[in-house]
């Protein structure tokens, strides 16, 4: 596993190499951040992973780590930032293609809608490439825009799906 350099939310600012995606969701905030503040419970909506381990102590919460797998990409991944009720955001630390990426970071946040009732969720990511990224540049970066928002919007619509 080649290992990635420290990220954290800024890594959003730059809008160019970020992706979002967001869905008003039929159910409270309360409801929502049940399944999304719950790491032992994201297989149950967060359809493109196929697994999310814990890796060690703490297992929930800023600080623990994950292994993570979605199709053939295998991730270490490190929740770096939560806020009960409102986001939780996650740095990847290792990633199983050397050179493709150096930094991805991404966070989930949750709004409520003005009656309370509903909730809009948005999953936002952004990635630096490593040197093999660079260099295949005219193929990775839209690949890399097009696999992130559909996986974001896989996993708002396993959660959607996970609340009905």
């Amino acid at each position: 596993m080649a290992r990635l350099k420290a990220s954290d939310a800024s890594l959003l600012d730059t809008k160019w190499m970020r992706v979002d995606v967001d869905r008003t969701i039929d159910a409270p905030p309360e409801r929502v951040w049940a399944l999304v503040g719950t790491e032992s419970r994201w297989l149950e909506w967060y359809r493109p992973v196929s697994r999310f381990l814990p890796i060690g102590e703490p297992t929930t919460g800023v600080g623990a780590r994950f292994e993570e797998h979605e199709s053939w990409w295998k991730t270490t991944t490190e929740i770096v930032e939560k806020e009960e009720g409102r986001h939780i955001g996650l740095a990847t630390r290792s990633i199983n293609l050397r050179g493709l990426l150096r930094r991805y970071y991404r966070r989930i946040e949750l709004e409520p809608t003005d009656d309370g009732r509903s909730t809009r969720v948005t999953i936002v990511g952004a990635f630096r490439f490593g040197l093999l990224g660079w260099l295949l540049i005219p193929f990775t970066y839209p690949q890399m825009q097009a696999s992130l928002w559909f996986e974001y919007r896989s996993a708002l619509k396993g959660l959607k799906a996970a609340l009905r």
